[in-house]
């Protein structure tokens, strides 16, 4: 369902959400929360179909 590319390139996209996860802003522009749900629905697909996360499940929590 995801290329190489596309994987590497949402893996990189989860570290830098990661990152913002410490900082204090809980407001998020529309494109901000599409993008997040487009992570968070990568790594559901890696958790539950192919049962190859790539993120901890605490990572998973911070995200959500």
């Amino acid at each position: 369902m995801y290329s190489t590319r596309v994987t590497q390139q949402l893996q990189t996209t989860t570290n830098n959400w990661l990152a913002k996860t410490n900082q204090d802003t809980l407001i998020y522009t529309a494109e901000e929360c599409q993008e997040l749900r487009k992570l968070l629905q990568f790594h559901e697909y890696r958790y539950y179909v192919l049962n190859e996360p790539l993120i901890a499940d605490y990572e998973y929590y911070q995200l959500y």
